[in-house]
């Protein structure tokens, strides 16, 4: 079982943790809020959602990943009404009999503004999931649950663009986009 503080008044989400899964198998999991809904979603190395699901004290469910891999577990308040409050998660799944990781990398291939840093700096790395910075070669994901929105000043080249549903950002500089730009 893992757990960790959500802050008040926000909806950013936090990684609750990682595990490595066998393709086909449930991944079980039940939430131990203090206060308030939350939401749980499992994302797969590329940061996109596989499974969500938003509840209360002794929320449960699961699901069965289509591939065998890296699975990150994400929890955020459901509103931002809610006070600070802990929460606390437990996982049961299936890892492979024997686990190679060295042919499943663990490092996300997007960068995923969360807002965690709690200021619109491009710049600051607690901002982004894993602290991985756009660049070039990197899609970048705004997530519909971050606060505040990303500012980019400057001049920034990514990728691609992916601005979720409920999400913005600012641009007080120049945002090269060699790729593809999805609202």
């Amino acid at each position: 079982m893992q757990g960790g503080s959500l802050p008040a008044g926000s909806t950013n989400q936090r990684i609750a943790g990682r595990i490595f899964t066998q393709s086909g198998q449930n991944i079980v999991y039940e939430l131990f809020p203090e206060s308030g809904n939350v939401t749980v979603s499992f994302h797969n190395i590329a940061g996109d959602e596989l499974h969500t699901q938003t509840g209360g004290n002794g929320m449960n469910g699961s699901f069965s990943a289509a591939f065998t891999g890296w699975v990150t577990i994400k929890i955020r308040n459901a509103t931002t009404a809610n006070a600070e409050q802990k929460c606390y998660v437990k996982v049961t799944y299936t890892a492979p009999q024997t686990v190679d990781t060295s042919s499943y990398p663990i490092g996300l291939s997007k960068a995923i503004w969360t807002g965690n840093g709690g200021d619109s700096d491009v710049g600051n790395r607690q901002n982004w999931e894993e602290g991985k910075f756009p660049g070039s070669n990197t899609s970048v994901v705004i997530s519909g649950h971050s606060s505040p929105a990303p500012n980019f000043t400057g001049t920034v080249q990514v990728k691609d663009v992916l601005i979720e549903s409920g999400a913005s950002l600012q641009v007080d500089g120049t945002l090269e986009i060699f790729g593809n730009y999805y609202e």
